[in-house]
């Protein structure tokens, strides 16, 4: 019986989990440079920067 429960609570779990990750993949953007990053990503006062895994981070 537990074996049942526990199938379920995955099967309930595991597609939340999947689009967690498809919608938060947007968020990560993709540059070379600081000009790449766009202005409006970070909260006010603070400026994107290109890192060196060419991601936009604040």
């Amino acid at each position: 019986m537990d074996e049942v429960f526990k199938f379920v609570y995955v099967m309930i779990i595991f597609p939340f989990l999947i689009l967690d990750v498809a919608t938060n993949a947007e968020k990560i953007r993709r540059c070379f440079n600081d000009a790449h990053c766009p202005p409006d990503m970070c909260t006010l006062g603070v400026i994107p920067k290109c890192s060196r895994f060419t991601i936009c981070i604040c």
